[in-house]
């Protein structure tokens, strides 16, 4: 809302003037707007943000135009480097997030927080001379208290606007789903609003060349629903830190698949107590999942599976008693779900799982001792993807639900192959972090 532009002052600087016009505005709510940028910028104090210089009004004859000063950042938008041809390599996309993102945990940091919610290439100027990157136009700038108030007003960029805020609402993680999206455009050179969506969630990773370490980061950025994305600016930083970090130094004498085992080697550290049995040699994988047994844990989780399907046998027999077939078939979802907790029981308790990633060849077998087996032999070019499986589960203590790790899944073409129930969450991301360094595949 408002015009840009560059003035000089009578002193020589250079600055960013923001004019309104209140004879073009459409409605009260933009001056409301602009001037709550203007209280906002007053009370900021960052060097990734402009520092601002002033906020007055100058009438004329016909009309009264409201200014907000502010140091001119030099550079160009990032919207303006991609277009004019500027290609960026992923280190530099990993630099500017970073920059980005300090604002970001500033602002969060802050007593409320200040969301901007209108994150996007445009807002974000790169000073190629230096590196310098602010962060600019808080014209939609809201405090997390009055967020969520009613009558607030839908404001943003489509394809980089987060979901939640065409429902009003604003969070701390609204901005990082617009930087997921300014970071798919820098190395794409396209909106977000360019890629197909999937239960709206952007799907990109086989239309844009990334690393899958990347790739994992701007998908979680991208999540539609804002628990499910990073909780901070901290963490996306953290993150993108610690793929950095894992660009190992090997000596020039090494083979390739030497230099790549010792990047297996050093990726990850195993969990204490970790159940699973891990073999490797530069182009070989094994390993090896023992059945739990009989463990508090599986002895719970088969009570309870008993007494769900004898609950849902009642109530069917009762149903059919009572109301016929139609009425008994309102159960059968509740049979899928005693089916699928008595299967992850079993697995968990008697079956053993070994996996084998040999070269070009690939193998998974579950086992029951010597009385059941049933393996899954493949090509390993044909694997595209190995992910987490989670589920929601509700945390008494914190008060609020959360996503835990219950096994891992294996994408061979359109087969997907599942394993791990039982595991502890820390020992299935260990594993997964394994098998995607062996592997080199995306999750």
């Amino acid at each position: 809302m408002g015009v840009t532009f560059e003035a000089e002052r009578s002193d020589g600087e250079v600055v960013a003037l923001k004019a309104m016009s209140l004879r073009n505005m459409k409605g009260w709510k933009e001056l409301d707007l602009f001037e709550r940028e203007a209280r906002v910028l007053k009370s900021l104090n960052h060097p990734g943000i402009p520092a601002y210089i002033d906020y007055f009004q100058v009438d004329t004859k016909d009309d009264r135009i409201f200014y907000i000063a502010q140091r001119a950042a030099k550079g160009k938008s990032l919207e303006d480097l991609i277009t004019g041809g500027w290609r960026v390599s992923e280190e530099k996309v990993k630099d500017i997030a970073i920059e980005v993102l300090s604002v970001l945990q500033y602002l969060g940091d802050l007593r409320p927080p200040v969301i901007h919610r209108d994150i996007k290439p445009e807002n974000i100027i790169l000073d190629k001379e230096t590196g310098d990157v602010k962060v600019v136009d808080f014209g939609a700038v809201q405090d997390v208290a009055s967020s969520t108030l009613i009558g607030s007003t839908v404001v943003g960029t489509y394809g980089y606007m987060a979901p939640e805020q065409f429902q009003n609402r604003a969070t701390l993680q609204t901005d990082l789903y617009g930087l997921g999206g300014t970071m798919l455009y820098m190395l794409s050179g396209r909106p977000p609003s360019y890629f197909p969506q999937r239960r709206l969630k952007v799907v990109f990773r086989d239309l844009v060349t990334m690393s899958p370490e990347l790739a994992n980061v701007i998908d979680r950025l991208l999540e539609p629903a804002p628990e499910d994305r990073f909780q901070s600016a901290g963490q996306v930083i953290q993150a993108l830190q610690e793929e950095s970090r894992e660009s190992y130094l090997v000596s020039p004498g090494l083979s390739n698949n030497s230099a790549r085992y010792v990047q297996q080697t050093s990726a990850v550290r195993r969990p204490a107590g970790a159940q699973v049995e891990l073999k490797r040699s530069s182009n070989m994988l094994e390993v090896a999942i023992p059945a739990h047994g009989l463990t508090q844990e599986t002895a719970e989780s088969g009570a309870f599976t008993v007494a769900w399907n004898a609950f849902v046998a009642v109530w069917t027999r009762s149903a059919m008693a009572g109301g016929g077939p139609v009425f008994a078939a309102f159960s059968l979802p509740f049979w899928f779900v005693g089916l699928r907790l008595a299967k992850r029981t079993l697995f968990s308790t008697a079956v053993a799982i070994k996996l084998e990633f040999d070269g070009p060849n690939f193998s998974i077998e579950w086992s029951i001792g010597t009385m059941w087996k049933h393996k899954v032999v493949g090509e390993t070019k044909n694997l595209r993807s190995i992910d987490v499986v989670e589920e929601k589960v509700q945390d008494p203590d914190q008060g609020y639900s959360k996503r835990l790790a219950t096994s891992l899944v294996l994408y061979e073409g359109s087969n997907k192959h599942e394993f791990g129930s039982g595991l502890q969450p820390e020992e299935l991301e260990w594993l997964l972090a394994e098998i995607k360094s062996h592997l080199q595949l995306p999750s």
